[in-house]
């Protein structure tokens, strides 16, 4: 059964022939088509999985293993939307790559896909555990707060919390605890060194200010990442839904690379 719709002719002339064009895929083509995939890239995943432990022996294949997973997403990608061909899934449900006005994505589109799909989850999962582990940090530091303070503090809990965030977001960016006000004193000294270099020094005081703005912004996120979990969660349910309704974008990575799969005769 053909999937092309004929569609009036765009002139007068009788010789014309009738302009064409592709359904859009069901929602149920479309999420058959990404379980496929899923299925694929993960044999794909098992077998560099497999060569990184013959290779490197069984230790490393563990300690890299999301990396390996990183791999085998660029390889399954590049080698099919990234040279204009279907995946596997969009060729077991007949369906292909098309933009929004039905036309073939162009080649940096298909390469922004290819980065968003493969490294866009790797990078989601290692900013969320590192955040994760920071806010476990912190708590750990406030229990062993209390415990040495014998339950006797007079400081602002606000404010012990957000010292402790910033312990645990200069945990998460150099690897080790640090007091803010040795961070800060670092900063000004730097600061002062480079002042003497005339226009080194106002650039000095940039990077002093932008590392000062991004330590500040950590602790805040860290501080505040209990709360943005469910807002996170719920932001992905809400895509979910308004692919149900629409029928288009069922990865968010279609959604910011513009691509959505359509199907074809």
């Amino acid at each position: 059964m053909s999937n092309l719709v004929p569609l009036a002719p765009a002139g007068n002339g009788q010789d014309q022939a009738p302009v064409l064009r592709l359904l859009a895929a069901s929602q149920p083509d479309i999420i058959r088509s990404t379980q496929k995939d899923d299925l694929y890239l993960q044999q794909t995943a098992d077998a560099c999985h497999d060569l990184v432990r013959r290779v490197a022996g069984a230790y490393p294949a563990l300690q890299y293993s999301r990396e390996t997973q990183l791999a085998a997403e660029l390889l399954y990608h590049g080698l099919t939307t990234g040279v204009g061909m279907p995946t596997l899934g969009e060729e077991y449900c007949s369906m292909s790559q098309v933009t929004g006005d039905g036309m073939p994505p162009s080649v940096p589109r298909r390469l922004a896909l290819v980065a968003l799909r493969a490294v866009g989850p790797y990078l989601a999962t290692s900013v969320a555990a590192r955040l994760e582990a920071a806010h476990q940090q912190s708590q750990w530091d406030q229990g062993s707060g209390e415990e040495g303070a014998g339950g006797s503090a007079t400081h602002d809990p606000n404010e012990q919390h957000a010292a402790r965030a910033g312990s645990a977001a200069g945990a998460w960016t150099s690897g080790r605890s640090y007091e803010v006000g040795q961070g800060s004193a670092q900063a000004a000294s730097s600061s002062r060194g480079t002042g003497r270099a005339g226009t080194g020094g106002v650039l000095g005081a940039v990077l002093s200010r932008l590392r000062t703005g991004w330590s500040s912004g950590l602790r805040s996120l860290v501080a505040r990442w209990p709360q943005l979990q469910p807002v996170l969660s719920g932001a992905a349910r809400g895509h979910l839904a308004v692919f149900y309704v629409y029928g288009v974008y069922y990865l968010l990575w279609h959604r910011l690379a513009g691509g959505c799969p359509n199907t074809k005769p």
